[in-house]
């Protein structure tokens, strides 16, 4: 496994989510330009998580960050599959 590159797209997409999850939090809601930004926003946290589960350089095993990144991933889903 390349951790270099697993980790740089871990970092890049957590800084997507930063800024589309602040985004989606200061538009009108139900607009076409919330709903882009939701759809990117619920796809780099997917991405996130699902990275997460590949990075294990810290501890060489899984992790409590491991567990944290389940729940998020589980908490993305459940919000999403409604929408």
């Amino acid at each position: 496994m390349n951790y270099p590159l697993v980790s740089q797209l871990h970092i890049a997409t957590a800084i997507v989510a930063i800024v589309t999850g602040l985004l989606v939090l200061l538009q009108v809601k139900g607009t076409r330009r919330h709903q882009r930004l939701g759809t990117v926003y619920v796809a780099s946290m997917v991405t996130l998580n699902v990275s997460s589960f590949f990075i294990f350089k810290l501890t060489g095993e899984f992790s409590p960050f491991h567990v944290a990144a389940f729940l998020s991933l589980a908490t993305v889903i459940a919000g999403f599959l409604p929408v």
